[in-house]
Parts: structure tokens; sequence; C-alpha cells
């Protein structure tokens, strides 16, 4: 492959950080659709909710399945196949006959958006170089992080305007728009790799030998157990913020926007920091001022009555700091391997989402009519995080790992 040039490189950057974004547009977007779905097939909000849970599932499942698919066929062929099985499933969900439908073919949607999560982790491993990736990881959490400032605000304005069912056309209508972007402006980053084999034996060895990687472990648990934080703010922030907190939905609005600012900010505020200082050393002084947050957060909680402020403040400098680690840790636990980048990423993102929909849980299952609920799992998080990077550490200078399996 060529090297880019700089205005190719901005474009790619751009479009990695677009297929990242699949994933939270299709969550954040018909969030503010759920009592319209209910009343439509006359079922409670708990079944709405179910679309959600299994669209988490496609999405962790799928990535273990892209992962050496990506590394056999190569990056664009893949990538095509699942942002196509997402357009279909984005226009069935608009078109459901009913509840169980959605539900089905959301988990559907989950399985084929999730490509766009492990390929851009992949792409950014194989064109950019390893000092540089930290800083390509931080740009493409700025432009996946506008999802979640507009996706609820347009999607309450979709379903108040034109119905639910509106929301998926929009979405499908984006991934056909990203589909011709692979097709004509993606560069063929690694071709086919026909010795890579498939069987599901050599398969399972491979997500085995990384597992087994104590560099990548390391790393991708505190980047996974950082974003579980993250996960369980966005769970719990609609009833702490407009039912505790006595906001409007209008204003809920504007809170979420702000306290997603924080961690776009901490995003790129770690790129700043990388022309001065390593990776490691972002995470070291980043994952203690985590914990130190979350365990301030779960204090204010207490608070909450007095005034909403103790709260918010904590939330944003916990959000801030989390915005740290992620995009370091993702370059640490990828940079050493030069083989299985594909099933490397694809494992990555599968831990990231099954220990976020894990946390996710426990803040509805301890549901009480207080912040705790969202607080506690948020201290623990970054708690656990802070614990496994001091806990599992390893030597500064990471030994290149050549070895192939498959």
């Amino acid at each position: 492959m060529k090297e880019l040039t700089k205005k190719q490189e901005t474009f790619l950057i751009f479009l990695l950080g677009a297929l990242t974004a699949i994933a939270p547009f299709s969550i954040d977007m018909y969030l503010p659709s759920f009592p319209a779905i209910a009343e439509y097939f006359k079922t409670d909000i708990a079944k709405v909710e179910l679309s959600l849970t299994f669209y988490f599932a496609g999405i962790a499942v799928g990535q273990l399945l892209y992962g050496p698919l990506i590394d056999r066929f190569g990056r664009k062929k893949p990538l095509l196949i699942g942002i196509f099985l997402y357009a279909l499933a984005s226009i069935g969900c608009s078109f459901a006959p009913d509840i169980d439908s959605l539900i089905a073919i959301r988990l559907l949607q989950g399985l084929g958006g999730c490509v766009g999560m492990v390929a851009a982790n992949t792409i950014v491993r194989d064109v950019f170089p390893v000092e540089k990736t930290a800083k390509v990881f931080s740009l493409l959490i700025l432009i996946m992080g506008v999802a979640p400032m507009v996706a609820p605000t347009l999607g309450g304005i979709f379903v108040s305007s034109f119905g639910w069912q509106f929301i998926f056309l929009v979405l499908a209508l984006f991934s056909v728009i990203l589909f011709f972007w692979v097709v004509f402006f993606l560069p063929v980053v690694v071709g086919p790799d026909t010795s890579i084999s498939l069987k599901p034996n050599v398969i399972l060895g491979k997500y085995i030998f990384v597992a087994k990687d104590r560099i990548f472990l390391r790393y991708a648990l505190v980047g996974s157990f950082t974003l579980a934080g993250l996960f369980c703010y966005v769970a719990g922030s609609p009833f702490v913020v407009i039912h505790l907190m006595g906001f409007s939905p209008g204003q809920f609005g504007v809170v979420f926007a702000v306290n997603t600012s924080g961690f776009l900010l901490g995003s790129q505020v770690g790129r700043m920091l990388l022309s001065r200082y390593t990776s490691d050393e972002i995470i070291s002084v980043a994952s203690i001022c985590l914990a130190v947050s979350g365990f301030l957060l779960l204090g204010s909680a207490f608070l909450l009555e007095v005034s909403p402020y103790f709260y918010l403040v904590p939330l944003y400098f916990f959000l801030f700091f989390a915005g740290l680690v992620p995009p370091n840790a993702n370059a640490l636990a990828l940079q050493h391997f030069t083989s299985n980048v594909g099933s490397a990423s694809a494992f990555l993102g599968f831990l990231q989402m099954f220990i976020g929909s894990a946390a996710t849980a426990g803040v509805g299952y301890f549901h009480v009519d207080s912040a705790i609920p969202m607080a506690a799992p948020m201290a623990v998080c970054a708690f656990i995080s802070l614990l496994v990077y001091h806990g599992l550490g390893v030597k500064k200078k990471l030994e290149v790992n050549v070895k192939a399996l498959g």
C-alpha cells in the first residue's frame, strides 16, 4: 500500500470514525422512541428494552465472528458485507410486524453494525505507525462522540414528527452512504491471506492465544472497565437527571451533551499530552484520578437532595478522566501484534462490550429510588481498572509478538 497523503489520511480517519459511530447512533437515536414503540406494539417498556439487550448481544458476538474474517479476506470485503447486513436489518426494524420480530432483527442489526468497530481498530493498526495510534484513536473518539450528543435529540424530533419507524430508515440511509464511501474511498489496506484458516478450532485457538497475552489482557481490561463506567452513566443518567434531579427531558438533553463534552475533552487533552508523555504515563495518572472521582461521585449521591450540582461536578470530572484512558489503552493493547491483528481487535471489542453490558445490567438490577445504582458501578469499574493496571504490570519494553496461528 502506498503512503497516504495528508488529505487521504484525514479522510480515512473521518471514515473510520463514522464506521465506529454506527453503534452509538443505533443505540442513542432510538432511546426516545421507547414509549412510542411500546404503545405501537401494545407492550411495556421492559419488553422494548430487550431490543437494546439483543442489539448489545449482536455487537459482542459479531465482533468475534468478524475478527478471523478480516484477517482471512482482508479489511474491505467483510466490512462491506457487515454494512450491507446492517442496512437490511435497519429496514427490517422499520417494518417489523411485532415486538418479538423487532427484537430478533435488532440482533441482526448488531451483528452487521459491529463490523465498523472491528475494521476501524484493525485499519488504524495497519496504516499508522505505533507511536501515532493513540492519537488516531483519540480522534476516532472525537468523531464517534458526536453521536451521543446529537442522536437523542434527533431521535426525539424524528419520533414526534414522523414516527419511530423513520429512525431506522435514517439509520439505513446512513449505512448506505457508508457502504459507498467504503467502496470508492477506502484503500485496500491489507489484502486476503489464504494461509489463515477459518476452521472453528483454529479460530478458537487464536482467541485463546490473544487472551493469554499478558500485555494485551492488561490494557484491554483497563480500557474495558473504564468504558464500562461510561456505559453505566448512559444507562442510569435518564433516571437520575429527569426523575431524581427534576430536569425536563429537554434539559436532560443539554445535561447529557455537556457531560459527553467532558469525555470528548478528555480524549483530546490526552491526544495533546502524547507529545510530552507516553501512553503508559497518561494511563497511570488518569486511572488514579478516575478512581478518585468515581468514589467522590458515589459520596455525592447522598447529597443529591441538597443540590444536583454536588453530583454533576464529580460526574463531569469522572467522564473527563475516562476520556483519557481508552485511546491509550487500545493503542497499547494492539501495538505489538504483527499477525492476527483482526482477531486481536475483535477480542478487544468483545471484552469492551461484554464487560460494559454486564456493568449496565447491574445498574438496572439494583435499581432503587436513588443515584447510588448508577454511581456505585461507575466507582467500582474505575477502581477495578486501576487495580488491573497496577496488578497486571508488565515490563515497559514491549516485546514484539510474531507468533502466528493458522
